[in-house]
């Protein structure tokens, strides 16, 4: 079941969908056109399964760049996100591509800015969606601030 779903757009112009995801698996209730950049807000203590198989959906659905916070645990999901890419590629296509961005000691407004400004294709276009997901015992709190700073960061 999923908690809420929020639509805006980024100081960029990009759509902005934010969702609160009670559990990992929950099913997506959107997922923009292919491709798009993602903002994983993971409070709590993420679980190597869950967040391979998150980065997986994410990966098949299109997702081309993710900026991921988790506070401290922020480099484990960046390198579980990363080894679930890296098994994608070698066994269904080895052409799939998620780069994955994020320091443990971002904000979640720096997160933001990534997310916004930075998360693009190399030498193509911003991408046009931003999908923000958040999980975890703080779900709620961080989607609710990551949408609101999505629609009002600036570039530093």
């Amino acid at each position: 079941m999923m908690a809420c779903m929020l639509s805006g757009a980024a100081t960029n112009g990009r759509k902005v969908t934010t969702l609160v995801l009670d559990k990992p698996d929950t099913k997506l209730e959107y997922v923009p056109p292919a491709p798009f950049g993602a903002l994983v807000l993971w409070s709590g203590k993420p679980d190597k399964p869950d967040v391979k198989a998150l980065a997986k959906r994410l990966l098949e659905g299109g997702c081309g760049f993710a900026t991921l916070r988790a506070g401290k645990l922020t480099e484990k999901l960046h390198t579980w996100f990363d080894e679930a890419v890296v098994d994608h590629q070698l066994k269904a296509d080895r052409d799939a591509d998620l780069q994955t961005s994020g320091n443990a000691e971002d904000s979640i407004e720096e997160a933001c800015r990534d997310a916004v400004f930075e998360a693009q294709p190399a030498f193509e276009k911003p991408y046009t969606d931003l999908l923000v997901l958040a999980l975890g015992p703080d779900a709620q709190t961080d989607s609710e601030r990551a949408h609101a700073l999505a629609q009002k960061v600036e570039r530093e």
